[in-house]
């Protein structure tokens, strides 16, 4: 009974493990194709200057950053 009892937990942290790793996907992905929508559109709105795209890339490299450290502290706990 004892086994059984451990082996459900087991299961239960994995499937909360699995499920807080799919939204973090989730939430990389759309903030990814956010960004992508953005840094697309905005050359195309004004004239490409070279602060853009340097805004554009330390902006996309910071937030890229955050989210796969946040996903790394998630699956390593």
């Amino acid at each position: 009974m004892y086994g059984r009892n451990r082996l459900c937990l087991y299961s239960a942290q994995t499937s909360f493990y699995i499920s807080k790793i799919c939204l973090n996907a989730i939430i990389f992905c759309f903030v990814f194709i956010l960004q992508m929508i953005l840094f697309g559109f905005l050359p195309l709105l004004k004239d490409l200057y070279i602060g853009d795209i340097l805004v554009s890339a330390v902006v996309f490299g910071v937030t890229s950053c955050i989210f796969v450290w946040k996903f790394v502290r998630i699956t390593n706990k």
